[in-house]
């Protein structure tokens, strides 16, 4: 049962994924950021997913979670489509391109959050449009620890209106090329330092943690000044890489809520949750994993 206070709430994107790679195709599978954090943060902590979804939407990919700790109250079906994407993977997974988007529900309709919503230990805002995540965070009450996804569209093209949310979190997850771009430098690690200080100045007090996901190269982390380092999962066999950057975020912000503000081991439960997500289209195999996996191979990347 979710408490009045609760652990961590994941919102973001429930979307159907049309997922092309050089030896199989899929149609129409359940992904999102919501999804696959929720999937991930799981294993650690009981997870309120808000959300917006179409009505084409198949539920009870949510709902066979609910056994495991995950509330799906939040997520509103609303009449019309579902945030659908078309991707096609090249050689090794290693680059992407994007065939055609359709937002549908996704970017019209802001969440919205019940009280047993707000006041939240983590509040995770996953790389939806900057406007709905400002519109939940001004419905969230007194979250304790605010973590910010994004994506270069936004960036590029509301940059405005993401520097408003930026500004108001503690923990901000982006991929390297996100870290440049936000962080005015031509490197990771100097751009994460750089993102990091700038954010803690503009918002007077308090410090601010910068997660750069590097994908197969693992991923490094920011907080006071210091870098913190992990692996990629060796030996797995990928897939497809849709959803692993979300589902790092789960494992990273739920073995936070589990084990306390210790941010080598949350990138290293992050890093292992990924790599489940890579082993299958949609959450499939991350619905497959058990704690007890994941601890495993946490162990093996360090933290």
């Amino acid at each position: 049962m979710i408490t009045t206070f609760p652990e961590v709430v994941a919102v973001g994107t429930l979307a159907l994924d049309t997922v092309e790679t050089p030896s199989a195709r899929e149609v129409d599978v359940p992904g999102g950021s919501a999804l696959y954090f929720a999937a991930a943060a799981r294993f650690f902590a009981p997870v309120s997913v808000v959300g917006v979804a179409g009505e084409d939407y198949p539920m009870e990919v949510l709902t066979r979670m609910e056994s495991e700790g995950v509330d799906a109250s939040g997520v509103r079906v609303v009449p019309g489509e579902s945030f659908r994407w078309h991707v096609r993977y090249g050689a090794s997974l290693g680059s992407r391109k994007t065939l055609a988007t359709n937002r549908g529900v996704a970017v019209r309709e802001a969440p919205v959050l019940a009280d047993h919503h707000r006041n939240s230990r983590f509040l995770f805002l996953g790389s939806t449009h900057p406007r709905i995540q400002r519109a939940v965070l001004d419905q969230a009450g007194s979250p304790r620890h605010v973590i910010v996804d994004t994506m270069t569209h936004w960036i590029h093209d509301e940059r405005d209106e993401l520097e408003d949310v930026l500004v108001r979190a503690d923990i901000v997850l982006v991929n390297e090329e996100e870290a440049m771009a936000l962080g005015g430098t031509g490197d990771a690690v100097g751009a994460a330092l750089g993102l990091a200080g700038r954010l803690e100045d503009e918002r007077g007090s308090g410090e601010v943690v910068v997660v750069v996901k590097r994908g197969r190269h693992g991923a490094l982390a920011v907080r006071r000044g210091a870098v913190h380092a992990v692996r990629a999962v060796a030996d797995v066999v990928a897939v497809d890489p849709t959803g692993a950057g979300d589902a790092f975020a789960g494992g990273f912000v739920g073995a936070l809520a589990r084990h306390g503000w210790d941010v080598g081991n949350a990138m290293a439960h992050g890093s292992a949750t990924a790599s489940f997500a890579l082993e299958s289209f949609s959450v499939e195999a991350l619905q497959r994993a058990t704690a007890v996996r994941v601890g495993e191979r946490a162990g093996r990347v360090g933290g």
